[in-house]
């Protein structure tokens, strides 16, 4: 009997304005789900809603399939929930499963009626074990399930991720204009590691894999990236640069398999700035850019934030990328304790440093992560949808939210003048980010409620 699964990936965002579309990742935990699920008799197909243009009901009711299974960040709760209730109505037959990132930190946040399965770790077997493909080679590792109506967990253990296979990249290959790193289209995702070696108050990253750190052998990271039809590839690890001789195996092999790819990859300004000539030897093999979280422009922001970098070493990584020919691709913070000056600062401090690719994100204690607790008495929404990094979820310190909205944006606003001025595609919709500042500047709409 043919047994059928619809891998869905919701879509990021609603809203009609949506800052962020610099950057459309592909959907990598689903597509090696994809490639376990094929390995084992399944029937499988996979809808990306940031890409396709038929409704999640048009699918469900065009595929028929046996389980849902649902990938999604912590923004995108509402919209698994939302589409588990939807495969109900469709047939209250189908199986409806959580997985992804969301899942191993707040799975209690997802417990409904119209879901079956939780998932809470990265072992796809768990996957295999509730889609009924139990066949006693493994135990059961990460599962919440009903029992009676009662939500019971079997808890998740970490997962050593050389265990896993490459990733069914089709979609991926079927919409080659699609999937865009800034202005690089079609760039694939690849993950070295699970987890971070680091332990940043503010990031959920060091918490996943049951906060165990693991990484990939080099050498199967490169077979794959050889293996992939696309010219551009995003190291997507939370760190990719922690480790010296890793990242110099990485580079021996990159040439010894002759292989030629434009690479991104993630990387802190303290290693960068003491491996400048680790970092010379990456733009020879074909590293084009490095993701950086810069984060905050002054050391006491940088101190408080407990990212453990300096102003120096952040100095030191943009000169040591710009003399090497390496693009920064820097993410900042804005803070709801900033004041006024702060958001000048920062501009001033990307605009004198000559950053061109930029994101600037809202600091936002998620569930799960230490910091959550800690600003309960300020936090103003436990919307879902809000945890984008793109609005506030805890109430200004020295402004009121209509004007620090408005600060926000009128900083993103000069940020994409300046990329159009530059000529950096992703930057181009200026227009769009005019429509955003005139709804927060004129109180057409209140700016929490932006995209």
């Amino acid at each position: 009997m043919d047994r059928t699964v619809l891998l869905i990936c919701p879509e990021q965002s609603r809203m009609k304005y949506r800052i962020s579309g610099f950057i459309e990742k592909e959907c990598l935990d689903a597509e090696i789900a994809m490639t376990v699920l094929k390995q084992n008799g399944f029937t499988v197909w996979l809808y990306d809603g940031e890409i396709m243009t038929h409704s999640v009901q048009e699918e469900l009711s065009k595929r028929h399939p046996d389980f849902v299974v649902l990938y999604g960040q912590l923004h995108q709760e509402a919209f698994m929930l939302e589409y588990c209730q939807l495969a109900k109505k469709c047939d209250p037959g189908i199986v409806t499963i959580i997985a992804g990132e969301d899942a191993q930190l707040n799975y209690r946040r997802l417990y409904h009626d119209a879901v079956d399965y939780i998932l809470t770790g990265y072992d796809p077997n768990a996957l295999l074990y509730v889609l009924g493909e139990d066949t006693g080679r493994w135990q059961p590792n990460g599962i919440c399930h009903k029992v009676d109506g009662v939500w019971s967990q079997l808890p998740a253990r970490s997962y050593d991720i050389r265990r896993l296979p490459w990733a069914d990249r089709s979609l991926f290959d079927a919409y080659p204009e699609r999937y865009r790193f800034y202005d690089h289209v079609h760039t694939a995702w690849v993950r070295t590691s699970f987890s971070c070696t680091h332990q940043c108050p503010y990031c959920a990253e060091p918490l996943r894999n049951r906060g165990e750190w693991c990484r990939r052998d080099a050498r199967d990271v490169v077979d794959e990236i050889a293996s992939i039809q696309a010219e551009n590839i995003f190291l997507c690890d939370a760190d990719f640069l922690c480790d010296e001789d890793y990242v110099s195996e990485f580079l021996r092999l990159l040439q010894e398999k002759d292989i030629h790819r434009r690479l991104f990859c993630t990387g802190r300004a303290d290693f960068i700035a003491s491996h400048e000539t680790l970092v010379l030897e990456m733009k020879g093999t074909g590293f084009a850019g490095i993701v950086c979280d810069l984060q905050y422009c002054n050391d006491a922001m940088l101190s408080a934030g407990g990212k453990g970098t300096t102003a120096a070493d952040h100095a030191e990584c943009i000169r040591i990328c710009k003399e090497t020919g390496i693009h920064v691709y820097a993410s900042f913070l804005v803070h709801p304790d900033f004041h006024d000056a702060d958001f000048r600062d920062l501009y001033r401090y990307i605009s004198d440093n000559g950053l061109l690719y930029t994101a600037v994100s809202v600091f936002t204690p998620e569930p799960g992560t230490p910091l959550y607790d800690a600003y309960k008495d300020s936090r103003i929404t436990d919307d879902s949808c809000m945890y984008d990094h793109f609005h506030l979820t805890v109430r200004p310190s020295h402004m009121s939210l209509r004007l620090w909205y408005t600060r926000y944006y009128w900083l993103l606003l000069k940020l994409c003048r300046r990329g159009k001025r530059e000529g950096i595609c992703g930057f181009a919709d200026y227009g769009t980010m005019m429509r955003i500042l005139a709804s927060a500047l004129i109180g057409q709409k209140d700016p929490s409620e932006i995209g």
